[in-house]
């Protein structure tokens, strides 16, 4: 959930993390082109490559939902996070999982990395920020690894 005390998170800022997690450590990020590809595939029609330049560097202001929903399925994340307000807790496993693996992590299990009720029952955000630290100097005192 995001929480009333935290700042919004633009969704060219979301959208950009989501190709900095939509690739194998050392490997580039997709290129537009290549997003802009499947993003027609899903939808059945074109999309070009400035609509998804677009996305990223802010300046469509509203994209259309089938387009957000496209994006959130290609990168393999909760539609949530790109088409409403409520996705803190998504943006949080996104940055665990890119910190993950730039430190060089082989496997994360994510099964109770759900989104929490209010039993508490699965892994708090502030734990997944604690691990993103963690795993930050982990990969800054390692070094490059390799798969």
């Amino acid at each position: 959930m995001t929480r009333a005390d935290e700042r919004p998170i633009p969704l060219s800022t979301r959208v950009n993390r989501l190709f900095e997690w939509g690739h194998r450590r050392g490997d580039p990020e997709q290129t537009n082109e290549e997003v802009a590809l499947a993003l027609g595939e899903r939808l059945r029609r074109p999309i070009e490559p400035r609509v998804v330049e677009s996305l990223r560097d802010g300046s469509l202001a509203d994209p259309p939902l089938d387009l957000r929903d496209a994006v959130a399925d290609h990168f393999e994340v909760a539609r949530a996070y790109l088409s409403c307000t409520d996705y803190g807790y998504v943006d949080t496993q996104v940055r665990l999982c890119i910190s993950a693996r730039d430190a060089g992590v082989r496997s994360l299990s994510m099964r109770s990395l759900t989104d929490p009720d209010p039993a508490g029952g699965t892994l708090p955000r502030q734990a997944m920020e604690e691990l993103i630290g963690l795993l930050a100097r982990l990969g800054g005192a390692t070094g490059d690894v390799t798969d």
